[in-house]
């Protein structure tokens, strides 16, 4: 009987070790690998969340609205990392402008956003990409030091960088710029 209990006591404790180990490895091996854009950025971060929105206002009118797969908040530079990152920021007409990207990153005392990685931006029936680009809150601009092709349906443009302003809606394209105009030709 003794022998027994033994045996059993013994059985018991292997299956409880093997279940555990099963649930750990099991578990580990659904985690998702870490943004490699914010490897080594996770160690210094206050808070880490999934799915997250933030919204952007002055004088009473929304001035961005964006939503990321996940946000970092780096409490010692007071930024806020963001990965998989859709913004919209909201013109002077009303009008829309929408813009998608890998990752990017906002000041959260000037609420400055700087956009990396495959950038693309759709207003007003054109749409403009680029690897890298710059929101400034305070003056509501728009810029980019690397290249951007801007195409709509009746043009395209390819230029080394580009600025855009919310409010007056202008835009300025600067080195290297070349463009193709189409026009609907009837016979």
């Amino acid at each position: 009987m003794n022998k027994r209990i033994k045996h059993f006591l013994f059985s018991a404790a292997a299956i409880g070790i093997a279940l555990v180990v099963v649930v750990f490895v099991g578990r580990r091996a659904g985690i998702e690998p870490g943004l490699p854009a914010l490897t080594g950025l996770s160690d210094n971060a206050a808070i880490v969340i999934d799915k997250v929105r933030q919204t952007a206002f002055r004088d009473g009118r929304t001035q961005w609205r964006l939503k990321a797969a996940s946000a970092r908040y780096i409490d010692s530079s007071r930024r806020a990392l963001f990965e998989d990152i859709d913004v919209v920021f909201f013109a002077s007409d009303g009008k829309r402008v929408h813009l998608a990207a890998d990752r990017g990153s906002v000041d959260t005392a000037s609420s400055d956003i700087d956009i990396q990685g495959n950038v693309v931006i759709d207003y007003d029936g054109m749409t403009l990409k680029t690897q890298t680009i710059r929101y400034q809150h305070a003056g509501r601009t728009l810029s980019s030091q690397t290249t951007v092709q801007i195409a709509g349906t009746l043009f395209s443009v390819l230029a080394d960088g580009a600025w855009f302003d919310l409010e007056t809606r202008q835009t300025r394209l600067g080195g290297n710029v070349k463009g193709t105009v189409y026009e609907n030709i009837r016979l």
